[in-house]
């Protein structure tokens, strides 16, 4: 990839690879959501998938952050960098809540009110990232 310069095409590949965890991300925080405090689940592979997940998330954030003040996509390249950074929030949240359950699975405690505490604090940053996910969609259909 040409150091000085990101093309319309790379970034289109870079938003690609970032779709494709977005993926990866929804599956898990599905299978999360679906099985709360009650069920049997495997909280340390869906923790362990969520910490690979924001290892990846981070590497995109800092390629962009390389481009981030080149003149051509400059807005796209931002927008961009805001919504990696809500993912990476959206993330670790979601790895919390999941690392806890892992524990409460283990015989640690994990209340109701602090587990409902912890997924309002999830939905704000999920609700910020969904926001910015509009803004990152009409940033990318914008050709350079």
């Amino acid at each position: 990839m040409d150091m000085d310069q990101l093309s319309y095409d790379q970034f289109k590949e870079i938003m690609y690879s970032l779709n494709i965890l977005l993926s990866e991300f929804v599956s898990i925080e599905n299978s999360l959501m679906s099985c709360g405090l009650v069920k049997a689940f495997d909280f340390d592979t869906s923790t362990s998938d969520l910490v690979n997940i924001d290892h990846s998330v981070r590497e995109i954030h800092n390629l962009l952050s390389v481009y981030r003040n080149q003149q051509n996509g400059s807005y796209s390249i931002n927008t961009a960098m805001t919504y990696v950074d809500l993912l990476v929030a959206s993330v670790g949240q979601l790895g919390l809540i999941s690392e806890k359950l892992a524990n409460k699975a283990k015989g640690k405690k994990y209340g109701f009110f602090i587990y409902r505490k912890d997924l309002k604090e999830y939905k704000k940053r999920e609700n910020s990232r969904a926001a910015m996910g509009d803004q990152l969609n009409s940033a990318f259909s914008r050709s350079w």
